[in-house]
């Protein structure tokens, strides 16, 4: 969605207003009423009426990404992302309908499911990066402190069968975090109080590629539990804020209530 609109948000200073602008697009408005009707990331099955798969797709037609590869790349994590969100552990990958990507999941059982949408008012919002969380003690190269996103997307597969979340949601890569987080409140209407990274320019954090590839929102009695899974498996995570009742707040600002914007 976003690359439709990569003039605006180049010519735009006020990141309100390009999201006033995404918030009007009609495919964006589909998926948004998809989400609440299914508030998950990926689709379910039962085989034989006793294994419980499921199947995540993404795009690798993602225009702002001008190499082919990179684009695979980035397409790929985000469809074993959407896997470790619903719960659902990595199998396969099919790549036979470039530059479309299935990926299949088996999950251990039909209860096992996590939804994508902001569950309660309170809840600590976290996001999840796929770069590595560095040891400063460690003279770490570029290229080594990123691995596909394999290590953050296990890591969140694990933690969401360990119970350690409240709900989980990919970022899509042509979408952004901004987006993200409008699809996370679509289900219960719920909103978010959220505090940008101040080392990122603000629309780079809220509407471009910059590495995070989940949100996860944990309760009081998991968030500890939760930031200390993450640091031990040297998973980078960052605090964003908290799940409203239905407001919508940036930074200090107020972009409106989501029974008003949805």
């Amino acid at each position: 969605m976003i690359d439709k609109y990569q003039k605006i948000i180049a010519s735009s200073n006020d990141p309100a207003d390009i999201a006033a602008v995404l918030l009007m697009d009609s495919d964006f408005r589909k998926d948004l009423e998809k989400y609440g009707h299914h508030p998950y990331d990926v689709e379910f099955f039962t085989v034989d009426g006793n294994f419980n798969l499921a199947i995540s797709k993404a795009d690798a037609l993602i225009k702002s990404i001008k190499d082919p590869a990179t684009a695979l790349t980035v397409a790929t994590i985000e469809a074993r992302t959407k896997l470790a969100c619903s719960g659902a552990r990595y199998i396969t990958t099919d790549f036979s309908k470039e530059p479309a990507i299935k990926m299949l999941g088996f999950l251990k059982e039909e209860n096992a499911r996590t939804k994508m949408g902001f569950s309660t008012k309170g809840e600590t919002i976290y996001l999840v990066s796929d770069r590595k969380k560095n040891d400063p003690a460690e003279e770490a190269l570029p290229e080594e402190n990123h691995d596909n996103g394999e290590n953050a997307t296990i890591a969140i597969e694990k933690s969401v069968s360990k119970g350690l979340v409240a709900t989980a949601h990919a970022i899509k890569a042509a979408n952004g975090v901004f987006a993200a987080l409008i699809e996370s409140s679509r289900p219960n209407m719920l909103g978010f109080d959220i505090t940008t990274d101040s080392e990122m320019d603000e629309k780079d954090f809220l509407f471009g590629q910059n590495g995070y590839i989940a949100i996860i929102t944990v309760n009081e009695s998991q968030e500890n539990e939760f930031v200390d899974y993450m640091f031990n498996r040297n998973v980078e995570i960052m605090l964003l804020g908290h799940v409203t009742k239905g407001e919508i707040r940036i930074d200090d600002q107020s972009y409106g209530f989501v029974s008003e914007l949805l």
